[in-house]
């Protein structure tokens, strides 16, 4: 077989193993051999990414979604690799949330503002050339959030409703509201009442 055949039925072997037999390692292994035959197959990291995330192993999943959008040249593949990439950075940030006693003060999350901040801006050059990306403005939105870019969020809210004087009033009263939490918003703390303010409006 070509190494085209021999990467294809690597691919979908590794997803028997991960999808319907739950052996991770065995699909990690066919994975690694399938990029070995073809550094240069984005779909490839992509996967391999995907499948670490899956297993918690976040750091080198980040990794390899970084390698993805490397070796992605098509803007199609670059979209899709730089949504995936987010994903997972914003996945993996919440669960070390969520794997924490509950805090009291927002900094106390140690989230890992460096990697967001990168997310952000990978997912920003995807935005610049394609502003209905949606999915990839919502994963936006929620790094922001979550880095504590209040003015950023904002916007990027403003982008995903396509917000304007023509917006809808039941949009104008919700922009409103989330101005008054999220334009003032800098990485500092929110009272309780902003927070709820906040929930209720998304």
């Amino acid at each position: 077989p070509s190494t085209s055949d021999k990467v294809g039925a690597g691919k979908y072997l590794s997803d028997i193993y991960s999808r319907f037999l739950n052996k991770n390692d065995k699909a990690k292994t066919v994975l690694q051999k399938v990029i070995e035959l073809n550094p240069e197959d984005y779909n490839s990291y992509l996967r391999y990414s995907q499948l670490l995330a899956s297993n918690g192993n976040n750091n080198e999943a980040i990794k390899h979604g970084l390698l993805a959008t490397q070796k992605a040249k098509s803007m199609n593949t670059k979209i899709i690799s730089y949504s995936s990439l987010c994903n997972i950075v914003l996945s993996s940030n919440i669960k070390a949330a969520l794997n924490k006693p509950q805090v009291s003060q927002y900094s106390d999350f140690n989230f890992n503002i460096p990697i967001i901040e990168k997310a952000i801006k990978n997912a920003e050059r995807v935005i610049a050339t394609d502003i209905n990306q949606k999915e990839l403005l919502k994963t936006k939105f929620a790094l922001e959030v979550l880095a504590g870019k209040g003015k950023e969020a904002l916007a990027t809210w403003k982008n995903y409703f396509q917000y304007s004087e023509n917006s809808s009033t039941y949009l104008k009263e919700t922009y409103k509201e989330l101005e008054k939490v999220l334009g003032i918003w800098n990485g500092g703390n929110l009272t309780l009442n902003q927070k709820k303010s906040m929930v209720l409006s998304l």
